[in-house]
């Protein structure tokens, strides 16, 4: 387990290029994977930050048992 910050590539969402950025982590490479492909999700579905980050922490909750903490936010 590390910290590092993964990028990967970019999404075209709602006519905006995207790029989900995780950042300090200290989770398993497969919970790394799923906390990802769930950014993704999130932001095609929600457009608020607080909605997405509610999305991703209740998705870990039950895929790997509460409590998890998550933010999502705008990074220039």
């Amino acid at each position: 387990m590390s910290d590092e910050t993964i990028i990967k590539e970019t999404y075209d969402i709602n006519e905006e290029t995207l790029q989900p950025t995780l950042h300090k982590m200290d989770i398993k490479d497969e919970m790394k994977k799923r906390a990802y492909d769930l950014a993704v999700e999130s932001m095609r579905k929600f457009s608020v930050e607080k909605d997405i980050a509610d999305y991703i922490k209740d998705r870990f909750d039950q895929l790997f048992l509460p409590s998890w903490q998550c933010i999502a936010g705008n990074h220039i």
